[in-house]
């Protein structure tokens, strides 16, 4: 009856129970027995108690519940695995099935992959032919900048030698009296060097010489500066003239015209020109000057 009781509550088939009541049972009655021989032979007590038959049955309810519930959870995760399992193959299957309605489609794609790499291929081909004319038009171009700036270099090196010598021409003119250059046009038959710095002048402002017959006696004509010259003199603005002259723009046949019959010349220098005129000093330094400019 205290079996049954305690045993009550556990989910078990009857049967089972009812023999779990008689295993109980026999438990408990052969511990007595037992209890009673171990007297018999050492003379020592073993107590059993009915306390002792509740802790038995309280026993095997613990350990039946522990039993169970492992059962439970492992038939739990063997339905949570089945489940997941269905679903996989449901979602396989589905996947199998949008799989084939994209065949179609796929081996478009596919076709289209193979072609677009046919093209880059022959594009590729063409493109490293014109990168060679690329790299060889670059090559090209960097020589020609590298001769640009030789050129340029070349430029600033002589801009840098000439703009010294045409301020220092320019302060020569700033220092000339108007007694300087009246002194000059007032001379009838002036110095050689006085004339040949006049003519200089002309050739650089493109006045032309006059015709005349050859003072020597040759019966020849011959090209005369200085009545030129001295019309050049008697311009108000002379000074002005050379001052604002456009230096950037000198005509190659007049420059060259300078170099080979004056600036050339040792003569031709304003040290030497300073022995004979102050004013034909200032007027050598300004042809020079523009010389070296140009």
């Amino acid at each position: 009856m205290v079996a049954n009781k305690f045993l009550e509550d556990i989910n078990i088939d009857f049967d089972v129970k009812v023999s779990i009541v008689k295993m109980c049972k026999d438990f408990h009655t052969s511990v007595i027995d037992l209890s009673e021989r171990f007297f018999d032979i050492l003379q020592r007590r073993n107590y059993v108690t009915p306390t002792s038959y509740l802790e038995l049955i309280k026993t095997f309810k613990r350990l039946l519940g522990q039993k169970q519930k492992t059962l439970l959870d492992m038939k739990n995760r063997y339905v949570v695995g089945l489940e997941k399992l269905e679903s996989a193959s449901s979602e396989v299957a589905t996947m199998q099935i949008e799989l084939e309605a994209l065949k179609p489609q796929l081996e478009v794609t596919s076709k289209e992959t193979a072609d677009l790499m046919v093209r880059i291929e022959a594009e590729t081909v063409e493109v490293e032919a014109k990168k060679e004319v690329v790299e060889a038009d670059e090559k090209v171009a960097n020589e020609a900048a590298a001769e640009s700036r030789a050129i340029k270099e070349e430029c600033e090196s002589d801009l840098a030698e000439a703009l010294p010598a045409l301020k220092a021409a320019i302060k020569a003119l700033n220092t000339l009296k108007p007694s300087d250059i009246s002194l000059m046009k007032t001379m009838q038959n002036p110095p050689f060097l006085i004339r040949f710095v006049m003519e200089s002048i002309c050739v650089m402002k493109g006045v032309k010489p006059e015709r005349k017959p050859d003072p020597s006696g040759s019966g020849k004509m011959i090209e005369d500066f200085w009545g030129p010259s001295k019309k050049v003199l008697n311009d108000l603005n002379f000074l002005d003239s050379l001052k604002s002259y456009d230096k950037d723009n000198i005509s190659p046949k007049i420059i060259k015209v300078i170099r080979d019959k004056y600036t050339s010349k040792e003569d031709f220098d304003p040290k030497v020109i300073a022995s004979v005129s102050t004013a034909a000093e200032g007027l050598c330094s300004w042809v020079k000057a523009m010389d070296i400019y140009d």
